[in-house]
């Protein structure tokens, strides 16, 4: 006769709840796992478009600073090409911007320019962290600078690309928390214009959108959650040109307090731009707060 006593039923319960949750969570951890294989590994159909790449020394030593304003040179890649562990954090993920010598050397003009600007490697996955969906903007003769003077750059000894994604990482990219550059982009509408433009206004929305708009988004705006918190541009207007220029030369805001993201990129990047550059940029963003005409 079947022993029915409350401890064996219980016992019993037990048993098969465990076996249940032990299933159901071997099933998630499955489910997590394929969702995040498919995110890292699917592929972009985007063809490769030709770009000039100047030979001229003019062309070289503006490619170095061109290099530095968009931050690849002295910058994510390295002070000097070499690579850099550009994200590194338990049970998330390991992820090393690769030596750019070691890219130049493996890939050709057009297959760096699409990884600038759609995120898509010549294998036709895509690229993380990189901030392709603001670069997608760069004219052909930035971009062709740059390569150039990556061309000629001294070599040096280098990392090789690592993406290691761990179970939180994962966890992330499957639930929509991390997404792939790549995605990011409407590929289709990627035209770059072939030189940059001069109109000052113009040059300024330039600068804004393939710089600014890394950290403050692609209208401007601002980000205020995220990795990274950034103002609404609109803060220009609390500035004069004079101290704008001293914000973006030696990151001194208005109020004197000290920056830390936006110090870092001036040290790094925007102390490079031209005072044309800043004032354009300057001009530009008064332009989108300042008040428009009555009809």
């Amino acid at each position: 006769m079947k022993d029915f006593s409350p401890v064996r039923r219980l016992f019993r319960f037990l048993k098969w709840t465990i076996a249940v949750l032990l299933v159901l969570a071997i099933v998630a951890v499955a489910g997590i796992y394929f969702a995040s294989e498919r995110i890292l590994h699917r592929k972009y159909a985007v063809p490769l478009a030709d770009i000039v790449v100047p030979k001229t020394a003019e062309a070289i030593t503006e490619g170095e600073r061109l290099a530095r304003v968009y931050g690849c040179y002295g910058g994510c890649h390295g002070k000097r090409f070499e690579g850099n562990v550009l994200f590194e954090e338990a049970h998330v993920a390991r992820l090393v911007a690769p030596s750019l010598h070691k890219a130049a050397a493996r890939w050709n003009d057009a297959e760096l320019a699409r990884i600038v600007r759609h995120g898509v490697r010549p294998d036709g996955e895509s690229v993380f962290a990189m901030p392709s969906y603001v670069f997608k903007g760069m004219s052909d003769a930035d971009l062709g600078a740059i390569l150039a003077f990556l061309r000629q750059a001294p070599d040096e000894a280098g990392l090789d690309p690592q993406l290691q994604v761990m179970a939180l990482g994962r966890l992330g990219l499957a639930t929509g928390k991390f997404e792939s550059v790549a995605s990011l982009i409407d590929h289709e509408t990627v035209r770059p214009p072939a030189v940059t433009p001069k109109d000052p206004l113009a040059l300024g929305d330039y600068i804004a959108h393939t710089n600014c708009a890394e950290c403050h988004g692609a209208d401007l705006r601002g980000r205020t959650e995220g990795p990274v918190i950034a103002p609404d541009l609109a803060i220009a207007g609390a500035y004069s040109l004079p101290a704008f220029t001293k914000l973006l030369r030696e990151a001194v805001p208005v109020g004197g307090q000290t920056l830390g993201l936006m110090g870092s990129a001036v040290r790094a990047r925007f102390k490079y731009l031209t005072d044309d550059e800043i004032a354009a940029t300057y001009e530009y963003l008064l332009s989108r707060i300042a008040p428009k005409p009555r009809p």
